[in-house]
């Protein structure tokens, strides 16, 4: 049966590539350019949030108690309310498009690194919502989703499980096969 795993992370919101049953590996699959926008819109906003903040606390601590001081915590609580909603919608299209991906791969199982040991270190992203997105999506579907070890992963080869030498972000193996 053909396998996908999906990486979940930092830079992209997801990269995804399908292990097929004769051994072949697809191409990679990267989030679409609606889901990369709303990538930067969130780290507009997470910025925006931080440099609100940064006066609201710079500015209590002096006792200044004014209007524009009212207006920043608004701001603020404003920014938080729609970051959390952001992440939400962001998750559940992560959830869409990878889903979608393995059905055009005619996938039966969908690979993700457990990380729910990241917790709260994840800053913008909290992995565990956009696990449970896909799972629930996936689960609509018929597809089934294992969630894997992160040791190695990102080195490891997928059908020999040869751990490779890392150069920066390319992984090479002794078969000559290198991959990002």
């Amino acid at each position: 049966k053909n396998i996908m795993g999906v990486d979940i992370g930092r830079i992209k919101p997801y990269s995804a590539t399908v292990v097929r049953k004769d051994g072949s590996i697809s191409d990679e699959y990267i989030p679409t350019e609606e889901l990369m926008k709303m990538s930067d819109k969130l780290d507009r906003l997470e910025t925006h949030i931080n440099y609100v903040y940064k006066k609201y606390s710079r500015a209590k601590k002096y006792g200044n108690y004014t209007i524009r001081q009212s207006m920043r915590k608004m701001d603020y609580n404003d920014g938080k309310r729609r970051r959390t909603n952001l992440k939400y919608q962001i998750a559940r299209l992560i959830a869409v498009e990878v889903v979608n991906i393995a059905i055009k791969e005619k996938c039966k199982e969908i690979h993700i690194e457990n990380l729910k040991w990241i917790k709260n270190r994840a800053g913008k992203w909290n992995f565990s919502a956009i696990q449970d997105c896909i799972e629930e999506v996936a689960e609509l579907y018929n597809i089934q989703v294992v969630k894997v070890s992160a040791k190695n992963s990102s080195k490891e080869n997928p059908v020999t499980g040869e751990i490779g030498k890392v150069n920066d972000r390319e992984v090479k193996f002794t078969t000559g096969e290198v991959i990002d």
